[in-house]
């Protein structure tokens, strides 16, 4: 999750596709083990952190 977060801050033309993987991702149903938890929490926070006025972190796109 985090290589895609770095690959749409550096690579702009690419932002909106890592952002449709990451809401692809989130749709699917959820596991339940521990690991499968953390990894959609952080699915979840990386957007919500580009989202955030005044977050000082740039925009990635929208689903």
């Amino acid at each position: 999750m985090y290589s895609l977060e770095r690959l749409a801050q550096t690579h702009a033309d690419q932002r909106q596709t890592v952002v449709n993987l990451l809401c692809a991702y989130l749709r699917m149903p959820a596991g339940e083990s521990a690991d499968e938890l953390q990894v959609r929490t952080t699915a979840q926070r990386i957007p919500m952190l580009h989202l955030r006025p005044g977050s000082g972190a740039e925009p990635l796109g929208s689903c």
